[in-house]
């Protein structure tokens, strides 16, 4: 695959975008980086489905990452992992912190729970479903909100698309990784889809990073997100 001549206006476009969505976060972050911004969360156990195109496309870590940026954001959140990678339970060895019960690991206070468990009521659920392919499109239908992730080398384009053609009934959010800001909007063009809403996302080589892409995460769940008051 070639990449074509990029239309400036297109990428005007996505710059007035990432504007906004920086403009949000600025409303939606933590007590302690804002002026003690005060905001609730109005809604009851609302989940969020992660799920990749393909494998090692960053699934797991968005949503480590937006579990994180929920809980530092205020809300009572958690994450399940509802995949058979049984990744969690490898990283008690390397975070000395992490504390281990029956049903999930805790550390920074941010809960997540093992394959076959799902914690008590929350504001948000993010359940982990590793790649499309491990995973039923009814399931899926049961979530509030889905997260596709992909990325972006020609190569690899094949299995988003792939998985937007399955998912084409759905809205839901595609977060694409490591990709050249030189051909966004091109792939902008390529993905164009009414029931899909597209973001670039930052390299975020750590699980817990509650900050990494926060500005995204932010316009994700707006929805349920209120805010009372700015002082």
């Amino acid at each position: 695959m070639m990449y074509i001549k990029i239309n400036p206006i297109a990428i005007d476009l996505l710059s007035e975008r990432e504007k906004k969505t920086k403009e949000l976060y600025n409303l939606c972050i933590s007590q302690d980086e804002k002026d003690k911004a005060d905001f609730a969360f109005l809604c009851r156990d609302i989940k969020i489905a992660v799920v990749g195109a393909a494998h090692k496309v960053g699934t797991t870590t968005t949503a480590f990452n937006l579990v994180n940026f929920l809980v530092n954001s205020g809300a009572d959140a958690a994450y399940v992992e509802a995949n058979t990678n049984d990744h969690i339970s490898t990283l008690p060895t390397y975070y000395k912190e992490m504390t281990v019960r029956e049903t999930h690991v805790e550390y920074n206070g941010v809960k997540y729970f093992f394959r076959g468990h799902f914690p008590e009521e929350n504001n948000f659920i993010v359940i982990d479903f590793g790649t499309l392919a491990q995973c039923s499109l009814k399931v899926l239908k049961q979530c509030e909100l889905l997260i596709l992730c992909g990325t972006t080398k020609p190569y690899e384009l094949d299995f988003v698309r792939a998985a937007l053609a399955e998912l084409c009934d759905m809205p839901l959010c595609l977060l694409l990784s490591y990709t050249p800001k030189k051909v966004q909007s091109e792939i902008c063009n390529m993905l164009k889809n009414k029931n899909v809403q597209l973001y670039f996302t930052d390299y975020s080589p750590d699980l817990f990073d509650g900050k990494a892409n926060a500005a995204i995460y932010a316009e994700i769940v707006k929805e349920y997100t209120h805010v009372k008051t700015i002082q």
